[in-house]
């Protein structure tokens, strides 16, 4: 039996994926990335945006057309939304929501009548070898006014931090160098655990344990990141400098509409806070433009706050609408050529405060992940500091390998070194 899923989204889609890809390696399917019929097509389907529930809608269609006898499943966000029309696509689809992506073990073995399996077999699998995420917890219990996501993904649940440990462990021996932590509201870990945790005293723990282990934040809210974890990330040289955090905004008025718990002098003491005691640190950040009611005035003002900043890169996105927040109904909606304009001006500040930040690392050792080898020969990795970096290698390089580079160029996308 042959599978393919396609995933759309956020990274905890894409670790949500790899799961689902290890209970049906386990179960004797057989993964094909080629894009032909296969017994069984799961689309993991994302909703932040009116355009990601078009792409989902375009793949469940394509994914139909292409295996009319295989089965398909859609799940994730784009199904767990009440305005979703995925279901009148065909009466054939499959439908499973966020809540019951644990139980996919059970519906692969009833949909397909199976009833042995070699439990002892290893069916950890990883589609990226070199980087893998690592889910903390689900749901997310803000509301900001503009997003759909606390209503498909439910209340906050936190993973008991022996199960992460347990994974993260089962990861680093799958040949893996570099962990994402990961989760629909990353800073609440701990939340209804039984035990005294949080996500300062997790990475703690994963850092000590695992010190040749490079770790990495994914996206975590402003007023999460405590001095606990300023403190963590500067006693360990394994916890990678860079952190997303989703700005969204720098106008206060702005930033109220959308139910952000902070303003913009919280935002720049909490920045201060981390360059005081991590200097070298990227800081990249989301930012939202056109949201119902931003004045010129308004995004002027952000404008000049993410040159303030001085972020390493800013995600821009233009505000999207969706039908059950109450940012939908807001009556003083932005004109789309307006926000087309706008995150076409925004996009062009960070394409160049990116340019400045590569062109700082002249001159200085840093160390990479290789990752693959591009046409032109060239080895691309990361640093721990978010920058793509490419060098030429020799016969010792190989994918997955730590490597120490003396940077001698830099380039909008990235910066360019030689082996030390």
């Amino acid at each position: 039996m042959t599978f393919r899923i396609t995933t759309l989204g956020c990274k905890v889609n894409q670790y949500e994926s790899e799961k689902i890809k290890e209970a049906l390696i386990l179960r004797g399917f057989s993964e094909i990335d080629e894009d032909k019929p296969c017994d069984l097509h799961i689309i993991n389907t994302c909703t932040v945006t009116h355009i990601a529930d078009r792409k989902s809608r375009q793949k469940i269609r394509h994914a139909v057309k292409l295996s009319p006898n295989g089965k398909i499943i859609a799940t994730g966000c784009g199904v767990g939304n009440d305005s979703s029309d995925i279901s009148k696509i065909s009466d054939d689809i499959i439908i499973v929501k966020n809540k019951d992506k644990n139980k996919f073990a059970d519906i692969i073995e009833n949909l397909f009548s199976i009833k042995e399996y070699d439990h002892a077999q290893n069916a950890f699998v990883r589609s990226n070898r070199t980087r893998a995420y690592l889910k903390t917890g689900d749901g997310c219990e803000h509301f900001c006014t503009y997003c759909i996501v606390p209503y498909v993904r439910g209340k906050v649940v936190s993973r008991p931090s022996e199960d992460i440990m347990k994974e993260a462990s089962e990861i680093i021996n799958s040949g893996c160098k570099e962990i994402v932590l990961t989760a629909i509201h990353l800073g609440t870990y701990g939340y209804g655990l039984d035990e005294n945790i949080n996500l300062a005293i997790l990475l703690d723990r994963l850092a000590t344990k695992f010190p040749e282990t490079r770790f990495r934040i994914s996206s975590i809210e402003p007023m999460d990141f405590s001095e606990d974890m300023i403190s963590v990330m500067k006693n360990h040289s394994g916890i990678c400098r860079h952190i997303h955090l989703p700005l969204q905004h720098a106008s206060d008025k702005v930033l109220k509409r959308m139910n952000r718990d902070y303003g913009k002098d919280d935002f720049r003491k909490i920045i201060e806070k981390i360059r005081n005691i991590i200097p070298e640190i990227s800081i990249t950040a989301d930012v939202i433009v056109g949201f119902p009611g931003e004045t010129d005035e308004d995004f002027a003002e952000l404008c000049d706050f993410v040159k303030e900043i001085n972020f390493y890169r800013c995600h821009v996105f233009k505000y999207s609408k969706r039908e059950g927040t109450p940012a939908s109904k807001f009556k003083d909606q932005v004109p789309e050529i307006v926000k087309a304009n706008r995150s076409a001006e925004l996009i062009k500040i960070s394409s160049d405060l990116e340019f400045e930040r590569n062109k700082s690392f002249i001159g200085k050792n840093v160390t990479i992940l290789t990752e693959y080898k591009n046409e032109s020969e060239f080895w691309n990795g990361l640093t721990s500091e978010y920058i793509r970096a490419e060098f030429k290698g020799n016969e010792n390089i190989k994918e997955n390998m730590f490597v120490d580079l003396k940077i001698t160029e830099a380039t909008p996308e990235g910066v360019k070194g030689v082996l030390l």
